[in-house]
């Protein structure tokens, strides 16, 4: 019996010794221990998951860590999870791999991150993981192959990722929903990037912020692009401030962006030069809530501010204090215009389109072209200050307060535009009959004739959004039809966005119907607002007034009635005992 129990021992501390070499990695009743540096070729296996971490934990420098897809890894303090060689996490859409709190109650900021610290042959690779609870997401530190995909950063207190200097990063198909950035950067160089098709909600911060401060600090090779942005902050944000600076080599195209302060935000300052150069931001549709720019591209310098090559085609901009601002400080010469504003919709803004400067060294500032802009319902459809020699031609201008402004010297070829009527623009002493939106300066520094006599394609119209419900008094958790298909438009209406008005909402949706329950009891205002194809919004809020009853009020009520019928019942009782 002895020499069993000396058996059994010594393979009891064989396998834990064994165990520990890995991480100091040890198997409890009911998980797996960890902490400490993994090295070598290690694969955490399903079988031994839950895998709790009690301390760091370190993959060394060459070496590979895997984990199976199901595996749980949690976090049972304020522990940082660094790989400083290679991990694979591939988990799948029925078996994720999930980094979590240990707590019973887990809250955001339970643990602290994970991070990449790898050389550029290492490879950080995370696939159908889920990253909850941290105070950051994960931290890049490498210009190691990245790839993040199909995985989820949920309740993170900073950034869901966050990236330091130059990358190798695919970001690609993932969820964020952090209190603060869902996706940044920082560092001399910002570089490296392709963020795609992920879904980025900011409760405080910015969707994407990327930001350097240093001499010789450049942002430049990213693309970002198909993702879906709701922010508080800015949507998709840039901002480069140092000494001999640049912002270039950037796409960003076919995002949706629902932001609180501005859409798409480019700044440039730098000490000395600044220069943004190779731009194309395209095929956007930016809805703002509280003001701001709905895409926003500024060199600015002490002393000389370049742009140029800069592009922004085809999009969708509603709501915004600027719609479409460009500011730089003079023309390069490199190309025949430093910005080109070509076939966007802009509507419900301050200004439409803005170019906007100063004088740099006595020179006349930056050419713009604008073409074939839809620009209606703004205050002032196009406003240029400063600059000179700019084109604007085949454009609808109309139904905005103000068709056209300049000042400051600025002067543009304003051709061959339709303004709203085939009178063309009202200009005071040069065209007092016209019936279109009107227009300032003297007649030739903003030169507006020949114009238009009728569009070139049709007009669009905003949207009407109209709501119905299948029932307005309901009780907590009763479901309630909201129905947007009697809204109409003279196209038809892309997306719909339904406000339960109990701080909750569907998010841009191209459903017409949906179902909502009400968890509370109380009164409610449901809205709706709709987009037509052309990126108009509604400007109308249509409204539904839901008043949502206790459960137990109801049956308050039907208790109330029982004493009533009984008493009903007695005296039915005593009435006919008497009569007989």
């Amino acid at each position: 019996m002895q020499k069993r129990l000396k058996l059994f021992l010594l393979v009891a501390v064989t396998l834990g010794f064994l165990e520990m070499s890995s991480g100091m990695a040890f198997k409890t009743a009911s998980a797996t221990s960890i902490e400490g540096h993994i090295s070598g070729d290690v694969t955490w296996e399903l079988a031994h998951s839950p895998y709790v971490v009690t301390n760091d934990v370190i993959v060394d420098s060459g070496s590979t860590l895997t984990i199976e897809s199901g595996v749980e890894v949690r976090f049972d303090g304020n522990f940082t999870f660094r790989v400083d060689g290679s991990l694979f996490a591939t988990g799948n859409a029925n078996d994720p791999i999930v980094f979590t709190s240990n707590k019973p109650e887990p809250a955001t900021g339970d643990w602290n991150m994970m991070e990449f610290t790898g050389s550029a042959g290492d490879s950080f690779v995370m696939n159908h993981s889920a990253v909850e609870y941290a105070r950051k997401g994960l931290s890049v530190r490498s210009t190691g192959k990245t790839v993040i995909t199909k995985s989820e950063f949920m309740s993170v207190s900073k950034s869901g990722v966050h990236i330091v200097g130059k990358s190798n990063i695919v970001i690609k198909e993932n969820i964020f929903q952090s209190e603060e950035n869902g996706i940044s950067a920082s560092g001399t160089v910002s570089s490296g990037m392709i963020i795609t098709n992920n879904h980025i909600v900011s409760s405080n911060g910015d969707g994407i912020n990327l930001q350097t401060f240093n001499q010789k600090c450049h942002i430049y090779n990213i693309t970002i692009c198909s993702n879906v942005i709701s922010s508080n902050g800015d949507g998709i944000h840039f901002d480069n401030r140092g000494t001999y600076g640049s912002i270039h080599d950037v796409s960003i195209s076919d995002n949706l962006v629902d932001s609180m302060r501005n859409g798409i935000y480019l700044y440039m300052y730098s000490w000395y030069d600044s220069v943004i150069i190779d731009i194309t931001i395209s095929k956007n549709t930016v809805f703002l809530n509280g003001g701001g720019s709905g895409i926003y591209v500024n060199s600015d310098s002490a002393w000389s501010k370049y742009l140029s090559d800069v592009t922004v085609s085809n999009n969708k901009v509603s709501n915004a204090t600027n719609g479409i601002l460009i500011c730089a400080g003079e023309h390069t010469n490199w190309v025949k215009y430093d910005a080109t504003i070509v076939g966007n919709r802009v509507t419900n803004s301050e200004k439409g389109i803005c170019i906007l400067g100063v004088h740099s060294q006595g020179l006349a500032g930056i050419k713009t072209n604008i073409t074939a802009n839809g620009i209606c319902y703004n205050t002032f459809g196009i406003s240029f200050d400063v600059h000179s020699h700019n084109s604007a031609q085949y454009n609808h201008i109309y139904r905005n307060l103000h068709g056209m402004t300049i000042s400051s010297g600025a002067s543009v070829n304003a051709t061959y535009n339709y303004w709203g009527d085939e009178t063309g623009p009202y200009h005071e002493t040069v065209n007092p009959t016209g019936k279109g939106n009107p227009v300032n300066g003297n007649g030739t520094d903003l030169d507006f004739r020949p114009f238009l006599l009728s569009p070139i394609s049709s007009l669009n119209e905003h949207p009407v959004a109209v709501l119905q419900t299948d029932k307005n008094i309901i009780t907590t958790n009763q479901p309630v039809k909201f129905n947007a298909t009697a809204s109409s438009d003279d196209t038809h209406i892309d997306e719909y966005f339904f406000d339960f008005g109990d701080e909750t909402n569907s998010s841009w949706t191209i459903l017409s119907a949906i179902e909502h329950n009400y968890t509370c009891a109380g009164i409610y205002n449901a809205s709706l607002v709709v987009v037509d194809d052309m990126g108009f919004m509604s400007d109308n809020t249509a409204i539904k007034t839901i008043t949502v009853l206790s459960e137990k009020t109801w049956f308050d009520q039907t208790l109330i009635w029982i004493p009533v019928v009984a008493l009903i019942v007695v005296i039915a009782v005593v009435l006919i005992w008497k009569r007989k």
